[in-house]
């Protein structure tokens, strides 16, 4: 019992060491974030260096109480729990209970899930979050479309803003907030040497879409990339729908025309991520994140405008170009690289609602916490000096208490085993008994059964035995051949047995006190715990003249811990307790039994012998 209770003791004691190392001691909670990407569909086949990716958060993931009503107290801290990762936030919105932050994710590998650490709680941190390094150098333009008045903003570096725009900003989008098009609305980017593509150049355009037409429309663009001479010359890029079926159309500078449509029409009132990616020999379109059609083509020198939506109809080249989209419009992205068919599913899989890439845990650590989240830590951090010597006491009352607990119950489990034991072979002592006793040099008393050693330790019912056998052995010796097992002699051997039962009543109830006083001592010292820590708290508001929820809730909860541990030491002790003295009385009851048979069988044996 006494090594128990060390190692229990020594575990509770080294309890506050075991939280893991924490990124900086100025931010109070963190959350674990798990970038898993065997979660996703399409399969990421490949390793991908860099690549943003949306992390959603709400209600069920975050909680917006403990960080800045802004969010600018948040940090990503790579697997390391080192290294800070560059992020900006689309939108923080404390009040609603949600919030999309994107991330630079670095050195994904599709193989093994990636940890990532979001820090949050400290309101004297500074604003670090910045769009433009979210984003490598090869990303020319993405547009959030969050913007509240004016045209689509750019967030990358390069400042490719848009110049016009009449599309319809909307909240009924797939991330924050989106535009919703008309089929004769567009949004207009000037030429930039940013998004200037060179003949067989590479080029990569990823976007949100989902059409809302009653009817899928015959033919509608979505993304038109013209040539430095513009509306006036032929060559242009063209991303559209052809009856609710993605599509890509390339023009060449000589206006020969060429186009690709994907096999399977989408899903009307559904969001769908399009993307294309250009190689110097290969035009590739995918849906969902999955290569749906392909043209073998290079691209020719489109150093033009983009154009979303409708074209210019007062200039129209090409006699059949289509007609602008109708629907709604998200998260646009231009690169000037061509970005593998990995980058394009993290994309889609990080930024789709129904993703499975990055996974929040619902359970925030707190810095300093024995138990490393949650609010407990906080509790633990507000419990006051005398609410952690009542807790203390209480500590010690749960050890001693636990401790008592596995001895009595190892000490029961034994001796029913080896009463077990025992009650086999007293048929056959008392057989012995009875064949041999009337002998001159038979051994004086009661045969000893096998392993009488180990039995005279555990078995209540081999030391009744004993006890009988030494009584009758004494009255042998005094009485010799004159010994007659009358009722005076079995009323002597009953005593014996008597004071040898009350003796294994004693040993079966020892230490059995603590049990009692845990279960009545543990809620009332408890209570004397919360007591004082509910006046300590109402006499430091009172003092700071400070009378706001905030003040008093962290005290009041910090003092209710002692009413908790009081109830955590009494109700194990009490499960405890109620099975021990069952189990004792059941055994009692069977040495009573066992005691009263014993010397009727002894008495048996000798007379008809």
């Amino acid at each position: 019992m006494k090594k128990l209770a060390s190692l229990i003791l020594t575990f509770l004691l080294c309890m506050p060491t075991m939280a893991s190392a924490w990124w900086n001691e100025d931010w109070s909670f963190r959350t674990k974030v798990t970038v898993d990407a065997a979660q996703t569909s399409p399969k990421v086949g490949a390793p991908v260096a860099r690549v943003p990716v949306l992390l959603r958060l709400h209600e069920g993931n975050f909680k917006f109480l403990d960080a800045r009503s802004d969010g600018t107290d948040l940090r990503v801290v790579a697997a390391d729990d080192k290294t800070p990762l560059d992020y900006h936030i689309e939108s923080f919105d404390g009040i609603a209970g949600i919030a999309y932050l994107w991330v630079d994710l670095r050195d994904l590998d599709p193989a093994k899930p990636q940890d990532l650490w979001l820090y949050y709680g400290n309101e004297n941190a500074a604003a670090v979050a910045s769009a433009p390094q979210t984003y490598d150098a090869e990303t020319a333009l993405v547009y959030h479309f969050n913007e509240t008045a004016g045209t689509p903003r750019d967030q990358t570096a390069n400042g490719n803003n848009a110049t016009s725009s009449n599309a319809i900003p909307t909240f009924e989008s797939l991330i924050h907030q989106g535009i919703e098009l008309n089929g004769s609305m567009q949004v207009r980017v000037p030429a930039a040497a940013a998004l200037s593509i060179p003949a067989g150049g590479a080029f990569t355009w990823t976007a949100w879409i989902k059409a809302e037409s009653e009817r899928p429309q015959a033919l509608s663009t979505i993304f038109t990339k013209l040539s430095a001479a513009g509306d006036q010359a032929p060559a242009r890029l063209i991303v559209g729908m052809n009856q609710n079926r993605p599509y890509i159309r390339l023009v060449d500078a000589a206006g020969q025309a060429q186009e690709a449509i994907a096999k399977n029409q989408i899903q009307s009132n559904a969001w769908v991520h399009l993307a294309v990616a250009a190689s110097s020999s290969q035009l590739r379109l995918y849906v969902n994140g999955a290569e749906a059609v392909s043209l073998p083509m290079s691209l020719p020198e489109l150093g033009g405008e983009t154009v979303l939506g409708a074209l210019n109809p007062s200039a129209a080249p090409v006699a059949d170009d289509p007609q602008g989209f109708i629907g709604k419009l998200d998260e646009l992205t231009i690169s000037i690289v061509e970005r593998p068919a990995a980058w394009i599913a993290l994309a889609y899989s990080s930024q789709g609602r129904e993703s499975g890439l990055l996974n929040v845990s619902s359970n925030p650590e707190v810095r300093g916490s024995w138990f490393g989240g949650g609010y407990f830590g906080i509790l633990l951090g507000a419990v006051t000096i005398d609410g952690w010597v009542v807790i203390a006491l209480l500590g010690v009352m749960l050890v001693v208490s636990i401790a008592v607990i596995v001895a009595r119950m190892g000490y029961v489990a034994r001796m029913a085993k080896a009463n077990e034991t025992f009650s086999r072979q007293l048929p056959d002592l008392l057989l012995e008994y009875a064949r041999e006793h009337r002998n001159p040099n038979a051994r004086p008393g009661l045969p000893l059964p096998t392993g009488s050693d180990e039995l005279a330790q555990s078995s209540s019912t081999f030391r009744l035995y004993k006890v009988l056998s030494e009584s009758l052995t004494q009255r042998l010796q005094l009485m010799g051949e004159r010994f007659v097992f009358d009722e005076r002699a079995r009323d002597s051997m009953k005593l014996s047995l008597e004071s040898a039962l009350v003796k294994e009543q004693v040993s079966l109830n020892r230490q059995m006190v603590f049990l009692t006083i845990s279960i009545s001592g543990g809620p009332f010292l408890g209570l004397l715990g919360t007591v004082v820590g509910v006046m300590i708290t109402f006499a430091a508001i009172a003092a700071a003249g400070d009378v706001n929820v905030n003040a008093i809730a962290p005290g009041v909860a910090a003092a209710l811990m002692a009413t908790v541990a009081g109830l955590a030491v009494a109700i194990p002790a009490l499960f405890a307790y109620n099975y021990l003295t069952t189990r004792i009385r059941d055994i009692t009851a069977e040495l009573q039994v066992f005691a009263n048979e014993l010397v009727a069988r002894v008495a048996d044996a000798y007379e008809h012998s």
